[in-house]
């Protein structure tokens, strides 16, 4: 059986940890860490106070050395071991541990973030972990190439919209993509929707996107999942500079705009500067999410250029005048910060989430749990961009959402 030493930085983290099914020691040291934090602000003060109120929940039932969890997982107080300082302190108690009848024959493993910690666990042969309560992103891409013969592939010409069965393919989760290869070569620029159950659909390369046009695979793709109304919430990773931005504006202004099927767009991205601050920002709310929202205006202004000779898209093109002066379309696209969200439902909106990677997992649960009845939640965000330097590539918001 593994048993997990839990380090401060672990609780401070993500304090849920400990009513999961894991057998967990706390050693009394670490309770005193995390009871510094409690007057914190933000998510280290809540992860804090949530620990301590939970496990004093636990010791109500009396003051005992092991306590039996709901999910069938168990934790054990361990008392003060002395050292110099807090690593080694608990490190002994690691050793002290493992030392102790209750687990002789199991394996215990130090669970901490700190990665100067886990280097000196090495260094006294004491087995110790990064917690990762999200799990790697890599390999989760939305698409696959998938080989087909000459044969098999003709009979797949059909016009965009149209559905077909194609057999045996149980890897494919519903709403993934697919681009047919023959001899390891792209076959004609068609790309498909997995539907489930053997059921596929063809993809409109060149859908109407305000005068917008994809140029290449995945943009393609992109672009039917941010249009599909079937598909309430779409996770974007991509490099800079690959569209993200612009498919996503552009998706929005059309389905708000032309198409009606929602009432407003919002926008709203975790506020993280990029080296030195420039202090604060003058005006209300909306001036000062401008700047940081610049990338959006940005997009639309370029929106608005290809629209200049629309014809039919006239009163598009009119819009797209009116959501450049953010103060006078807020009744069309409203910029929020997330601080803002908390407490409230959003319905009937394209909700546009950029640089979600620099949100935390809490913050990222807060804007999905904030989501209403008929709208639509899209989050952007490059993993290898990380400017919380509480976060990384493989622990932020936007990986959680799409693991």
């Amino acid at each position: 059986m593994k048993v997990y030493v839990l380090d401060a930085s672990v609780i401070l983290h993500n304090w849920a940890i400990l009513r999961d099914n894991k057998t967990k020691v706390v050693p009394y040291q670490v309770l005193e860490e995390i009871e510094k934090f409690r007057t914190e602000s933000g998510e280290l003060g809540d992860n804090a106070r949530s620990a301590s109120n939970f496990l004093s929940g636990l010791m109500e039932v009396g003051l005992q050395d092991s306590y039996e969890l709901e999910s069938g997982g168990k934790i054990y107080l361990w008392m003060y071991v002395p050292g110099e300082n807090r690593d080694e302190r608990i490190i002994k108690t690691v050793e002290d541990i493992k030392m102790h009848k209750f687990f002789f024959n199991d394996e215990v493993i130090l669970l901490t973030k700190a990665v100067s910690l886990r280097i000196k666990a090495r260094a006294f042969d004491v087995s110790s972990e990064d917690y990762d309560d999200v799990g790697m992103v890599e390999n989760i891409d939305g698409w696959h190439d998938i080989e087909l013969l000459p044969e098999e592939y003709e009979s797949l010409k059909y016009l965009a919209g149209e559905t077909f069965e194609l057999y045996n393919r149980d890897f494919l989760r519903v709403n993934e993509y697919v681009v047919v290869t023959n001899n390891g070569k792209r076959q004609s620029g068609l790309v498909y929707r997995y539907l489930g159950d053997d059921t596929f659909q063809v993809i409109d390369k060149k859908p109407h996107l305000c005068g917008v046009v994809p140029r290449n695979f995945e943009q393609i793709m992109l672009t039917n999942a941010l249009l599909n109304d079937d598909i309430p919430l779409v996770s974007a990773i991509g490099l800079a500079g690959s569209g993200k931005s612009l498919l996503a504006i552009a998706a929005a202004i059309q389905k708000v705009l032309c198409d009606k099927k929602y009432k407003k767009i919002i926008i709203t991205r975790p506020i993280m500067p990029i080296g030195k601050d420039i202090g604060y920002l003058p005006g209300g709310v909306e001036e000062k999410m401008a700047e940081w929202v610049r990338p959006f205006t940005d997009n639309i202004e370029y929106i608005k250029n290809l629209n200049i000779d629309a014809g039919k898209r006239k009163v598009a093109f009119e819009k797209l005048s009116q959501l450049l002066d953010l103060s006078a379309c807020k009744d069309i696209m409203e910029i929020l910060p997330i601080t803002y969200i908390r407490g409230s439902s959003i319905r009937d909106a394209f909700i546009i989430v950029d640089e979600a990677q620099n949100a935390t997992p809490s913050e990222m649960k807060t804007i999905i749990t904030r989501v209403g009845e008929g709208s639509k939640l899209v989050l952007m965000g490059d993993v290898h961009q990380i400017d919380n330097r509480f976060l990384s590539r493989d622990c932020n918001g936007l990986a959680l959402a799409v693991k």
